[in-house]
């Protein structure tokens, strides 16, 4: 199989088929831009022609997962001319074909279907879009040549030279129309947006204009990111995004209880560290962790009393070890007994019993929970009816129909008795 010609054989073929567009075009299409859409020509290219994209957002996870997997360099991804990289690429994309929904599984799909929407090409001849379709399209061919002979030629479009961040916008623009695509993985979108702010120095007002996202879409979503890539590099796991997929809720908990705390840097620092704890030990807790979190945020003070008394002697220990340190640097410091807890929450030799901990803390906050709103039940309900009683006497008027509430008084008045009794017991 051949992952795309040369440079030179690609320009080639693109000028000659420039230098008559009437007779080699086989049609026109319309590519979204930021004004509108343009028409370009289409024309049929070699299968082994064009070369994937290694910028395309959606594999951003799939290469970072690569790199870690591989313990590459963090450029090894750059030479987007290698052959050795776009095969790699090749097999990346090739997990991202299947589907258990049929219709977007592409080899499914296009065994009993041709081609019909061209592959948008850069100047050069990289995909930007339909690297998936392309990667189909090879694989099938190398299954059974015969068969699938149509896919030898493939529709593309080849547009001009561009700036990449242009580039990157219509493949926005493309993604956002709906056919056998498969969205972007949160990871894959929020290395791409993190991405792009760090390369062509966007603030997020702009890319959100670029986009037509909302700013807070995108600051959020990079924000969860990073409490993802910290949470990697707690566990030893750093840009193992496979880890973390399934756990977009998680991070979204923890994003939105440290906004609204309005406690200190380091309680804000404890309470992701119990976090992450609870993550890596889900199989550990009853319920599913985008519940616990919450319930560790508004827990946090019984969950730090309950450490301080179980590790008291390694607290104590850590606490003089902070002392020391600050003599030495001639530092006189309030200690900050949250700090030597944060300390403790990243010794793995102690982690089995802070997950011990945090899960009989999370089961007692919901028992007083359960507790206190079953204290206040019998209040609410009076309340309640004080509220609807208020109600019907602002809305009573002649016109009203009496019939039945006579009845109703009665019987209201019988179980306001019975708690007047209730309440002079003594």
């Amino acid at each position: 199989m051949q992952y795309g010609l040369s440079l030179p054989e690609r320009l080639q073929k693109f000028n000659e088929l420039f230098s008559n567009k009437q007779a080699n075009s086989i049609t026109k299409w319309d590519v979204p831009s930021v004004n509108g859409t343009d028409l370009y020509e289409v024309y049929h290219v070699s299968v082994e022609l064009p070369k994937y994209r290694l910028d395309n957002t959606r594999t951003l996870a799939l290469q970072e997962q690569y790199i870690f997997n591989k313990t590459l360099g963090e450029d090894f991804f750059n030479d987007v001319e290698s052959d050795q990289v776009q095969e790699v690429q090749h097999n990346l994309l090739k997990a991202l074909i299947k589907s258990s929904d049929k219709d977007k599984d592409l080899l499914s799909y296009f065994s009993d279907h041709t081609q019909t929407e061209p592959l948008i090409l850069t100047h050069d001849g990289f995909v930007i879009s339909g690297n998936r379709r392309l990667c189909a399209f090879r694989e099938l061919l190398e299954e059974d040549y015969e068969k699938y002979k149509h896919f030898s030629q493939v529709r593309v479009v080849i547009l001009p030279n561009l700036d990449p961040d242009k580039i990157d916008q219509i493949e926005d623009l493309l993604e956002q129309q709906k056919d056998i695509k498969e969205p972007f993985s949160w990871v894959s979108r929020a290395l791409g947006y993190r991405r792009r702010m760090q390369r062509y120095n966007y603030s997020d007002v702009q890319l959100a204009k670029i986009t037509g996202l909302k700013k807070t879409e995108i600051s959020s979503l990079i924000e969860k990111l990073e409490i993802a890539d910290r949470y990697l590099d707690s566990i030893n796991k750093s840009k193992d995004y496979n880890q973390i997929l399934d756990d977009f809720y998680a991070f979204e908990k923890i994003h939105s209880c440290k906004q609204k705390d309005k406690g200190g840097p380091t309680k804000k620092t404890a309470f992701e560290k119990l976090s992450f704890i609870a993550i890596k030990n889900k199989g550990s807790f009853s319920d599913r962790m985008y519940k616990n979190i919450p319930i560790i945020h508004e827990a946090q003070a019984l969950i730090h009393n309950e450490l301080s008394g179980e590790f008291e002697e390694e607290l104590r220990e850590i606490e003089a070890q902070a002392q020391t340190n600050q003599e030495l640097n001639a530092l006189n410091l309030i200690p900050d007994s949250t700090i030597s807890v944060i300390k403790l929450l990243e010794k793995p030799e102690y982690e089995e019993r802070i997950v011990d901990i945090v899960s009989d803390k999370i089961e007692e906050y919901l028992t007083l929970q359960r507790e206190k709103k079953k204290k206040s039940s019998v209040l609410d309900r009076v309340r309640k009816a004080n509220t609807l009683l208020i109600e019907a006497n602002a809305i009573k008027s002649h016109e009203t129909d009496k019939i039945g509430v006579s009845s109703q008084i009665q019987n209201i008045e019988k179980e306001l008795g019975k708690i007047k009794d209730w309440i002079n017991q003594k």
